[in-house]
């Protein structure tokens, strides 16, 4: 199974504790992303739905912290979905 990971930050003394991170999904070249999960602090994984059709994705994470006030620096990675092989073909026989 694949999966987003990330490395959470630390808050200084002037911010307030983190409480989640959002993580965010589009197809390569799609305006906007869609949030497809929530992980609570201090969680770090993020597992990829594994019935994704084939294709380029991007994912993002944003932080929030107690208050829900969003982080302003949401990095991005890509993930690629490959075709699966052709089945193969059956009922071969020679007479």
């Amino acid at each position: 199974m694949a999966t987003v990971t990330w490395t959470n930050s630390t808050p200084g003394p002037r911010q307030r504790p983190l409480a989640k991170t959002v993580i965010g999904m589009r197809v390569v070249g799609a305006p906007s992303f869609d949030p497809v999960g929530t992980v609570a602090i201090p969680g770090t994984t993020f597992a990829i739905d594994p019935t994704l059709a084939p294709g380029d994705y991007e994912f993002n994470a944003t932080e929030y912290d107690t208050a829900g006030v969003a982080s302003t620096n949401n990095p991005t990675c890509k993930y690629a979905v490959g075709f699966d092989p052709p089945s193969g073909v059956s009922n071969l026989s020679a007479a």
